[in-house]
C-alpha cells in the first residue's frame, strides 16, 4: 500500500499533526511548528528517508539553479568545456551534476529573482565565467 500522511493544522496553536499509515504497521502521530517537519517526522517514525526543505533565505536573496542544457549536443558534467567555472564558480554558487546536464545550484543577493540571475550569466559570449 504505501506510507499516506495527512497533516491538519491546529487553529489555535498553529502547530501542525501529522498522522502517517501504511497498512501494517499501528499509525503515527506528530506535532511540530510547519506542515514539513512534521511529515518529515512521520516519514523517519516509519524508518524512511525524510525531505526537509532549507530555511528560508532572508529578505534581498534568492535560491535558484542553473541548468545547461545546449541544444543539439550534451556535453556532459565532464566536459573540460566546464573546467573553468568548476575551478572557480560565481559567488554564493556551488556546482552540481543534475542528471547528465552541469549545472550551479545558487543562493544570490539581488532586489529580484531575475536580477541575481542576471548578475551570474555571460554576457559576452560562450566561455566567459561571471
Amino acid at each position: 500500500m504505501g506510507l499516506s500522511i495527512r497533516c491538519h493544522r491546529d487553529q489555535l496553536t498553529g502547530l501542525w499533526t501529522a498522522t502517517g499509515e501504511d497498512g501494517e504497521r499501528p499509525a503515527v502521530t506528530v506535532t511540530a511548528g510547519t506542515a514539513d517537519e512534521a511529515a518529515a517526522l512521520v516519514r523517519e517514525a516509519f524508518g524512511l528517508a525524510a525531505y526537509r526543505p532549507p530555511p528560508p533565505l532572508p529578505p534581498g536573496w534568492h535560491r535558484f539553479d542553473l541548468i545547461h542544457c545546449p541544444v543539439g549536443r550534451l556535453p556532459g558534467f565532464g566536459d573540460p568545456l566546464y573546467d573553468t567555472i568548476k575551478a572557480s564558480p560565481p559567488q554564493g554558487c556551488t556546482v552540481e551534476a543534475f542528471g547528465a546536464y552541469f549545472g550551479l545550484r545558487c543562493e544570490r543577493r539581488g532586489a529580484t529573482l531575475l536580477d541575481s540571475v542576471a548578475s551570474c550569466v555571460p554576457r559576452s559570449g560562450p566561455g566567459t565565467v561571471c
